[in-house]
């Protein structure tokens, strides 16, 4: 049985708006799945598992549960006065690189969703799949759309009219589905 969907459209944007999900600002949720936000939830997807502990086994750089370093009781006593002493603006500082969000249940319930797509909706065209997966691959790691077409090695114009391809698939059995928009 094969399923037809309909032809890309941009219906869903208001005429003369160039708006892209990806903008910075207030997030636009649309009442209906459209390709741009598929793409968005996508590359959310990948930055959520990334951001996601690793488990199982240890980095090439870990020798063991052991610390490399004795330290004794004086020593974290000698850290708080360090930390105690420094200004609110270094103390920011400090954690903003020291501090690692991590995802919440609904960010991960989210991730496993959109990481599903492509493969579900995109098994009867592999190559689609893999342009779609590798777009928001490289877009979650902060690389734009031609560095994808580049590691895909594939000519940048093609990435980008499959990739738009795949995306508005995906929405429009989104759409049929009846899944609802986040």
């Amino acid at each position: 049985m094969e399923i037809i969907l309909p032809k890309p459209t941009t219906a869903f944007l208001v005429p003369g708006q160039s708006w892209s999900p990806l903008d910075q600002g207030e997030e636009y949720v649309p009442s209906a799945w459209d390709g741009p936000h598929v793409g968005l939830r996508l590359v959310e997807a990948y930055q959520t598992l990334a951001a996601l502990p690793e488990r199982g086994r240890p980095s090439r750089s870990a020798r063991g549960f052991w610390p490399q370093i004795f330290r004794d009781p004086d020593d974290n006593e000698n850290h708080t006065e360090a930390w105690e002493a420094m200004s609110e603006t270094e103390q920011a500082e400090l954690m903003k690189f020291n501090h690692r969000k991590r995802p919440s249940a609904q960010d991960i319930s989210r991730m496993e969703a959109a990481l599903a797509w492509p493969v579900e909706y995109l098994a009867s065209d592999p190559d689609l799949s893999k342009i779609a997966q590798g777009v928001a691959f490289y877009r979650a790691l902060g690389y734009d759309s031609d560095y994808a077409a580049m590691k895909l090695r594939r000519d940048w114009r093609v990435v980008k009219k499959l990739n738009r391809q795949a995306l508005d698939r995906v929405a429009a059995c989104l759409r049929r589905d009846a899944v609802p928009v986040f």
